[in-house]
């Protein structure tokens, strides 16, 4: 550049100036690729600006992947997401950053996408009694990402409600609650953070025939001997010892059927029950006796013999009570509460159908009472413990601790029907809440029956 004035028009080093301008190159790749994958489907690249800009700013990237477009929120942005990505293959990016002067070299990274777990192999199940132990071999292929759980889904050859369920870490588990009478197919699923894997070949498993000791060796295996209920006692007397006190003394007759326990329901003027009590019995001599709070004129009083299989029938004072009145508001007197399923799985040989509910209701419809009627027919039949299981539908708006209290009023209402219909066996009863975390169908309210034989 030359300044030209009146005292100096030619060009000298005193009016001259000279600057070297260098020549603008496209940028450096970008620095640092990396790919992470988000899902089995999805994944997101991230980089670094290159070191030099070659003289330009960088005005964007251009990013690609093998799977098409990987795109940016904008322009200038470090990362970029891809979507509808194929689960278990490989996926590669390139980048490059783009100046008024051009593009750069590109930066190009692979990674291959995970997936859910393969398949495991079941090996065996080893039945016993009302449960089974599976033990399976690991999927040859975890998906890229660590195997967290197996489980194990069985479905009855009878009856595809009947469908128990078992989880572990390892290698093997146990399922409860098999119907003895039943072949299951079982199969297995791997499970890693991905979700579930592929579902394993179906494994049969027999049904599992074995005669409860208590039947003893049958020579003709279409009969069996007596269950072992107690007798019911052979005489009952109600005695006033005073105004307001009163002795009762329960009799057996002659029998060689064990007798541990003597339930003595005391009931009002009314016919309400006021009192129930057990008593243990002289097993040598079998007598119970016992002082109430009440005088002989106010109450009426039956007493029933127990052991471990059940109780008697009602041998009363001086009165017949009405079924009503011979079933407390909370209890029958061989009602009582128990474990009755595993892990949502009914204890025992299922019986019948399950008793179905509407809404939060814990009322019996007819339909249900007619069900209970043929359940109790085979529960007198057959003997064992009985357990009573109730459900009920889980909904996000719904307390866990509702959910538990309606199943568990459900459960009493079928355990004290059944002892209503002249079920004597011991009845254990249950109610273990919604057996989903999602919101599941109207037959999620159900109660189940179950019997498991006498040891």
């Amino acid at each position: 550049v030359v300044t030209v004035t009146t005292l100096s028009a030619t060009s000298t080093p005193a009016n001259t100036a000279q600057a070297l301008v260098q020549r603008m190159n496209v940028a450096e790749a970008p620095r640092n690729l990396a790919i992470e994958a988000t899902s089995e489907t999805s994944a997101v690249a991230t980089w670094a600006t290159p070191l030099r800009d070659g003289g330009s700013p960088i005005t964007s990237y251009s990013a690609t992947s093998t799977n098409g477009t990987c795109a940016a929120a904008v322009a200038t942005s470090l990362s970029c997401s891809m979507t509808n990505l194929t689960p278990g293959k490989a996926v590669t990016v390139t980048v490059k950053a783009v100046t008024a002067v051009g593009s750069s070299e590109i930066s190009t990274a692979t990674i291959s996408l995970p997936s859910r777990p393969a398949a495991p192999t079941i090996e065996s199940v080893t039945r016993k009694g009302t449960s089974a132990t599976i033990t399976w071999k690991a999927p040859a292929s975890d998906g890229g990402r660590a195997v967290t759980s197996y489980r194990i889904n069985g479905v009855s050859t009878l009856d595809s409600k009947d469908a128990p369920q078992c989880s572990s870490t390892s290698l093997t588990c146990t399922v409860e609650g098999l119907a003895m009478s039943a072949a299951y197919n079982f199969t297995a699923k791997a499970f890693n953070s991905l979700g579930e894997g592929a579902t394993s070949s179906v494994y049969f498993a027999q049904a599992f025939s074995a005669v409860p000791a208590v039947w003893g060796s049958l020579s003709d295996t279409t009969e069996r001997i007596a269950i072992g209920l107690p007798p019911a006692p052979g005489s009952v007397k109600v005695l006033s010892s005073s105004a307001r006190r009163s002795s009762v003394i329960a009799t057996a007759p002659k029998t060689s059927i064990p007798i541990t326990h003597a339930i003595i329901t005391v009931a009002g003027a009314k016919g309400r029950v006021v009192l129930r009590v057990k008593v243990a019995v002289n097993q040598s001599n079998p007598q119970a006796s016992i002082t109430i709070p009440y005088s002989s004129r106010s109450v009426s009083v039956a007493v029933q013999f127990a052991n471990a299989f059940g109780v008697s029938a009602m041998t009363a004072s001086g009165w017949k009570p009405a079924t009503q009145v011979t079933r407390l508001t909370d209890a029958a007197s061989n009602v009582q509460r128990g474990v009755t399923a595993t892990k949502m799985v009914p204890i025992g040989s299922t019986i019948g159908a399950p008793v179905y509910f509407i809404g939060a209701s814990s009322q019996l419809s007819s339909v249900a009472k007619a069900e209970l009627t043929r359940i109790a027919a085979v529960l007198k039949r057959d003997g064992g413990i009985v357990n009573v299981t109730g459900y009920a539908r889980y909904s996000p708006d719904t307390s866990t601790s509702f959910m538990k209290k309606v199943s568990d009023q459900r459960a009493l209402v079928v355990a004290n029907y059944l002892a209503t219909l002249g079920v004597q066996q011991w009845i254990r009863f249950q109610g273990v809440g919604a057996p989903t975390t999602r919101t599941g169908p109207d037959t999620d309210r159900r109660v189940v029956v179950s019997i498991t034989p006498f040891d």
